[in-house]
């Protein structure tokens, strides 16, 4: 079984390379790596050559960012049956393409995530949902999601991480490739696959020994420098996400949520546009989802 990892990039040109690096360090050695770079510095051929790849390398480059587009990108430029999704600043496990390929003797599994050990500035947060050993599900009253991606327990779950996720190719395909609608912060993509994976009549594992260590930068990648154009594609992609997947009936729930959150975030930044921008963001997601419906 052929396994590809495509690691999409933007605004990390040197973390990229040094993730690139630690992957010559994998225990399953037949792979390939799709880098899809979304600039604005490019990486060249003289800088892969300062690195000794124990792999094959296709570099992919695209005109603007998008994280769906990237990953779709990577999968139309890929071989593997197999296709492993990572960030550009993670630490693999020397392991990590091995445990994952491991959950694919069954037939049944359409998808795995992986763990992963937060290392960056959100490594000391904490929430009540953490307190309960419950991995990769949602409240299904307000549609919160519940994580713990970080904790040791293989199980069934109903969405994996972006940073750390594996799919069956063709499932993918079949599902209509990611929402590269869901841009900006690129919010709950990761989810929305895994929700149409499993719509398939595929089940999603989460293999704890299948690790990374998440770095999360505070700069590149899907982070925004301008925070109101955050606050929209974030009420956006949550919204849109509800909309496809959640039960109406709960609907005000849900918004009593997002808008707690809100008022939380003008507050905190003294902005009231931010109530503008999420009004915004909420409306177009309605609005995208009705035309859905119509199709």
């Amino acid at each position: 079984m052929d396994i590809s990892v495509v690691i999409p990039t933007h605004r990390r040109k040197e973390r990229a390379l040094e993730t690139l690096r630690y992957f010559s360090g994998q225990t399953h050695k037949d792979f390939e790596i799709i880098i899809v770079d979304q600039g604005p510095k490019f990486i060249t051929g003289e800088d892969l050559s300062r690195f000794d790849l124990k792999f094959t390398l296709k570099h992919v480059c695209l005109d603007e960012p998008n994280l769906g587009k990237a990953r779709n990108s990577g999968i139309e430029n890929s071989r593997g049956d197999i296709i492993l999704f990572c960030d550009d600043d993670i630490v693999p496990d020397k392991s990590l393409l091995e445990k994952h390929l491991e959950n694919y003797k069954d037939d049944n599994v359409g998808g795995v995530g992986g763990r992963v050990i937060s290392s960056g500035e959100r490594k000391d947060r904490r929430s009540i949902k953490q307190l309960f050993p419950v991995v990769g599900s949602f409240n299904p009253i307000d549609a919160s999601p519940i994580c713990n991606f970080h904790i040791d327990k293989h199980c069934e779950v109903k969405h994996i991480k972006g940073c750390n996720m594996s799919f069956r190719k063709e499932l993918v395909i079949k599902a209509g490739l990611f929402d590269e609608s869901m841009a900006g912060t690129a919010n709950l993509e990761d989810a929305d696959m895994s929700f149409r994976i499993r719509k398939l009549g595929y089940k999603l594992l989460f293999e704890p020994d299948a690790k990374v260590e998440h770095l999360e930068l505070k700069h590149g990648g899907c982070q925004m420098d301008d925070f109101r154009d955050l606050i929209y594609w974030l009420y956006f992609t949550d919204t849109l996400f509800y909309m496809r997947y959640f039960k109406k009936i709960f609907l005000p729930f849900f918004v009593s949520r997002i808008f707690a959150r809100m008022v939380y975030y003008i507050i905190v930044k003294s902005d009231f546009v931010i109530a503008i921008c999420a009004k915004k963001g909420f409306l177009d997601a309605i609005k995208k989802y009705s035309e859905e419906k119509k199709v």
